[in-house]
């Protein structure tokens, strides 16, 4: 096969985005308080006007520093149950996660856009934003449809807490398993293409699911920190000494989903 053959084969990844979105699932009986969500912000990120000068009347909020736009809607229904569905199979993590979300009947609507920060940080800005509505709004958990991820309040709060020392990472991208005839560890992410890159895959590796999440984990945060894409026909490794091959392809599970192929042993 040709270069030209392979690059006609292989689908292109889109551009990055400039717009986060997410959606705040909160507890039964819980108003929209953009005040409260404001005072958190200003004094927990100070670093961020655009949060601190949040202002809003009713179910809207917006806020506006420069470059980087805040919107945030109050809806008094619930996320639509079909929307979920997808999230909620592959919520591995979060044990009892169908009775817990369908508690919810109401959900604020959180975006941020940017004409010029970086996905990385925009991304960082969302989580900011999340955290201070989780902060301020007793709330279940957070949809991030571009993710195909649910994610429990208290570990988005968690993630945001710990973002100087590493990317919240489980709170922006999702790692589904995918069981397998061999039972061999094999799974693929969703979210990484909102960063403008190929998302993940691994296709029956002999370590442990667990190990496997890890070791995604490590080179997503690595890429999505140095707004990096793996090259095909380029190698990954933990060490000097390991080279595990990466190629572009086609999903095998999600299709025509461009993705870097991990070849782990």
């Amino acid at each position: 096969m040709g270069l030209m053959d392979f690059l006609r084969r292989v689908p292109k990844t889109p551009p990055p985005s400039n717009m986060a979105m997410a959606m705040v699932m909160l507890e039964p009986g819980e108003t929209f308080r953009p005040g409260d969500l404001a005072a958190h912000a200003r004094e927990r990120w100070p670093e961020a006007p655009a949060l601190g000068g949040i202002t809003g009347d009713g179910d809207t909020a917006t806020g506006l520093d420069t470059s980087d736009k805040v919107l945030m809607m109050h809806m008094p229904m619930p996320i639509p149950p079909p929307s979920l569905e997808g999230p909620i199979a592959l919520a591995w993590h979060w044990r009892g996660a169908r009775e817990e979300v369908a508690r919810h009947r109401s959900h604020i609507v959180a975006t941020i856009s940017s004409d010029s920060a970086s996905p990385f940080a925009l991304r960082t800005l969302h989580t900011k934003l999340l955290a201070s509505i989780l902060a301020t709004h007793p709330s279940i958990g957070v949809y991030v449809g571009d993710a195909t991820l649910i994610r429990r309040a208290s570990h988005v709060l968690k993630d945001a807490d710990e973002m100087t020392s590493r990317p919240p990472l489980f709170s922006w991208i999702s790692v589904c398993p995918v069981a397998m005839p061999s039972r061999k560890a094999t799974a693929y992410t969703k979210g990484l293409t909102w960063f403008g890159l190929r998302e993940l895959e691994v296709r029956e590796c002999s370590m442990p699911f667990k190990e496997l999440v890890g070791r995604l984990a490590d080179t997503a945060s690595y890429q999505v920190r140095h707004n990096l894409q793996i090259a095909h026909g380029h190698t990954v490794g933990d060490s000097a000494t390991e080279r595990i091959p990466v190629t572009h392809e086609r999903s095998m599970f999600v299709p025509r989903m461009p993705v870097a192929r991990i070849a782990f042993p």
